[in-house]
């Protein structure tokens, strides 16, 4: 028992190493920015991948590189799985950022991943909202004086 039970144990240590390196799991990326004091940070979060090698690029127009401004570190997740986080900063005018994208190169992608910030609309649903709101308390004040004569 203890030659038999040593030699499946061993064997099922290299068949789970060999199954484990040949496993691949595609990253999900989500592109944010904030802005504040004139310039906006734009920050590219990779999570859920495997293996953990991973290279993440801040591009503008796809084209030129543009360098991080910290030390990103590929972390574990609890479930196998890794997450790294790049983030630039960048001054000007508010707007440019849509001319930058994040790309994201793994083993489990056909090819080079680009994610560009989605375009914000709260601000203008916001602002639609106040115009819509004001229209219906100057109905709700024209009926109330009306009546009132």
């Amino acid at each position: 028992m203890e030659q038999e039970c040593v030699l499946w144990l061993k064997q099922y240590m290299e068949c789970e190493c060999v199954t484990e390196r040949l496993r691949t799991v595609r990253p999900q990326v989500k592109v944010s920015s904030h802005r504040s004091d004139g310039i906006t940070k734009l920050h590219c979060l990779v999570y859920g991948f495997y293996p953990q090698t991973v290279v993440v690029k801040w591009m503008r127009n796809r084209r030129d590189v543009v360098l991080s401004d910290e030390v990103n570190k590929v972390l574990p997740n609890p479930d196998g799985t890794y997450q790294t986080r790049v983030t630039i900063a960048m001054e000007g005018p508010a707007g440019e950022e849509e001319r930058y994208s994040c790309s994201v190169d793994h083993s489990s992608l056909e090819e080079i991943l680009y994610v560009t910030l989605e375009p914000k609309t709260i601000g203008k649903s916001w602002h639609i909202g106040i115009v819509f709101a004001i229209f219906v308390i100057s109905i709700a004040l024209f009926v109330i004086q009306w009546k009132s004569n």
